[in-house]
């Protein structure tokens, strides 16, 4: 779900996929995912959203 909504996760994902199997890729980006929230858990700041530049 979180590659449906964050176009960095998303990014992120399909160059991962080149290189692993995709049920890997997802355990990748869940890790990415789970780091996110405990940085705005701990910093008490709102979560953004990625942009891809």
């Amino acid at each position: 779900m979180a590659i449906r909504k964050d176009p960095v996760l998303l990014e992120t994902y399909n160059k991962l996929i080149t290189r692993m199997k995709k049920q890997q890729a997802i355990i990748r980006i869940a890790k990415k995912l789970l780091s996110r929230i405990r940085y705005v858990w701990l910093n008490q700041k709102p979560y953004v959203i990625g942009v891809v530049e």
